[in-house]
């Protein structure tokens, strides 16, 4: 019987540990992601500041596709 208590607190003991870790790798994670979200905020802020109005023909309404272009390979040369 004190084997089974024994054994049984060490399986308890070896669930809380493998909880913890699980539990410091999500929050690592969750904060992962809640960096990657501000970073993708703050270039589709950019992106419609920069190319849905200000590359925006003020005579069609249309958007320069040259700026669109111009600022795609920007953004893929600096990643």
């Amino acid at each position: 019987a004190c084997q089974e208590v024994e054994t049984l607190t060490k399986d308890i003991q070896n669930t809380k540990k493998t909880a913890e870790q699980n539990l410091d790798l999500l929050k690592a994670l969750m904060e992962e992601t809640e960096i990657r979200q501000a970073e993708v905020k703050r270039a589709a802020y950019e992106f419609r500041r920069d190319i849905v109005v200000g590359a925006e023909n003020p005579r069609t309404g249309k958007t320069m596709a040259e700026k669109v272009l111009k600022y795609l390979e920007d953004e893929l040369t600096t990643k």
